[in-house]
């Protein structure tokens, strides 16, 4: 992103996708899995999950409580921050679009 884009609004909007992708590998901890983070590069196979299928593996991902806790965080602070930064108001959905910023306070204690 810093080296395709130039300063300004457009960097703004493709760096929160940057974050936002950053932060999706920080947090599935993709780092304990070398070849699938670095997929074809280090090998083109991904390390088996131990399930028969990919409609079993779906399965297991709707019926694991550890991934709906995830999932239930994620959604919180997505909550959270669209109420903090007033999404509800269609001028602040707008801004958000156009600018790629949120006026969501920083609260400092």
């Amino acid at each position: 992103v810093l080296v395709l884009t130039r300063r300004g609004p457009s960097r703004k909007r493709w760096m929160l996708v940057a974050v936002g992708v950053m932060m999706h590998l920080l947090l599935d901890a993709m780092w304990s899995e070398p070849a699938t983070l670095w997929w074809p590069f280090l090998g083109t196979g991904f390390i088996p999950t131990g399930l028969p299928s990919f409609t079993d593996y779906v399965m297991d991902v709707f019926t694991n409580p550890v991934m709906w806790v995830g999932e239930a965080v994620g959604l919180v602070y997505l909550i959270v921050l669209w109420r903090r930064a007033g999404l509800s108001d269609r001028r602040a959905r707008e801004t958000l679009l156009r600018t790629g910023t949120v006026s969501a306070a920083i609260e400092s204690r």
